[in-house]
């Protein structure tokens, strides 16, 4: 383990890395340059860590509001989570604006979806570029076409533990989301202390856990206690952040 930025003080100070300051960061993401991008979240800014080791602002004014613009003058509240695409362009899930906004490579911030969600957290992007977004006060997984169509791809809205077909689907604060190179979708459903798959047919299943604890073993033999950040690598290993158990935890 070692640390990559921010000098452990919570503050607003770009420059070299670990001098540099952060205020409550949450989610992280890294383009096909090596560029890191964090959802300061404290600070209501998005940061980017350049692979020479040098702290940016990318886009917000610090302050907490919704302004789409240009990147400096922009606003954004309590930003959780991000992913970035091919091209350069930033999603983020702007939890206290209830939105999700997009950073383009332009510099231009805007906000994007049909409909204001509940708290989105989580966000995914496939090959497609089709985006998913775990809202944790709606109880949904949200999926959002380039085009910018909203549809709930699995959940009822209401909280709860139920497999099956998306539409009758329960989930109770998810919060985590990652998707596969086949299209498989993960979420860390933090008050089922469940880690749950959608597959590209939109059938929900309980993949591990299912109960509050702390188990490893066999899959549905294990225990988490609130789960939160979820993610996949090519191997289809799914790597969990296990909140209350203070541990990264493996689903092979």
């Amino acid at each position: 383990m070692s640390t990559i930025a921010g000098d452990g003080t919570p503050g607003i100070l770009n420059g070299t890395a670990l001098s540099a300051q952060f205020n409550y960061p949450r989610g992280v993401a890294v383009d096909a340059s090596g560029n890191i991008y964090v959802a300061d979240a404290g600070n209501n800014l998005i940061r980017k860590i350049s692979p020479q080791g040098i702290v940016s602002t990318v886009a917000g004014d610090s302050t907490a509001g919704f302004r789409d613009g240009p990147v400096a003058s922009a606003k954004f509240n309590f930003p959780f989570e991000l992913v970035v695409d091919p091209s350069g362009n930033i999603y983020v899930t702007d939890g206290g604006n209830h939105r999700v906004r997009k950073i383009t490579s332009a510099g231009e911030v805007m906000t994007i979806g049909e409909a204001t969600l509940g708290v989105p957290e989580g966000i995914a992007i496939d090959a497609s570029l089709n985006l998913y977004i775990a809202d944790a006060a709606g109880h949904k997984i949200i999926k959002m076409t380039p085009a910018g169509g909203t549809s709930t791809l699995a959940g009822t809205g209401a909280p709860g533990f139920v497999n099956g077909p998306g539409n009758i689907a329960q989930f109770f604060n998810p919060e985590g989301i990652a998707v596969d190179k086949v299209g498989n979708i993960y979420v860390g459903d933090l008050s089922n202390n469940a880690i749950r798959k959608i597959t590209p047919a939109g059938l929900v299943s309980t993949l591990a856990g299912g109960a509050r604890g702390f188990n490893d073993g066999a899959a549905t033999g294990s225990k988490f206690y609130e789960p939160s950040g979820v993610t996949v690598n090519a191997l289809g290993h799914i790597f969990v952040a296990d909140v209350f158990n203070s541990r990264i935890r493996k689903v092979k």
